[in-house]
């Protein structure tokens, strides 16, 4: 069995892009999930990817700061280099299902409009640490 969830917070706005599968056009987004870590300060981050009606939701409801819960497939990929040895490995969570990780009366009350429109410059909640290293920038 392979689900994982998480609960974090949008370290930055979703990147939603249109790939050709199978003949078709579908929908994915990607974010970057910053976790906190149990009994801890310390916090890590998950990239999130979307796809279809879930990528069209990321689109339409998340942007950087957003708390939410996701669940899904925890995928590692292995990206090789034709032209050397070097091998490549990242990890990524096809979403499945998310919830607002907050109240809609937290989010009103954080500013005003119901958590569905940019918080102002700066105001996110929580700090990420400006050393936090992750594989996509």
């Amino acid at each position: 069995m392979n689900t994982c969830v998480f609960m974090g917070r949008l370290a930055k706005d979703p990147e939603v892009t249109t790939i050709m599968s199978q003949g078709r056009e579908v929908n994915v987004a990607h974010f970057m999930l910053v976790v906190k870590r149990n009994f801890s300060s310390q916090v890590f981050t998950i990239r999130v990817a979307a796809y279809n009606q879930n990528a069209e939701f990321v689109r339409k409801y998340l942007e950087k700061g957003t708390k939410v819960m996701v669940s899904g497939e925890l995928v590692i990929t292995r990206l090789g280099d034709q032209n050397s040895d070097k091998v490549t490995y990242y990890t990524e969570l096809i979403m499945g299902s998310i919830e607002f990780g907050a109240s809609r009366t937290e989010m009103e009350k954080n500013n005003g409009n119901g958590g569905f429109h940019s918080m102002p410059e700066g105001a996110v909640p929580f700090d990420i640490p400006d050393d936090l290293e992750t594989p996509f920038k």
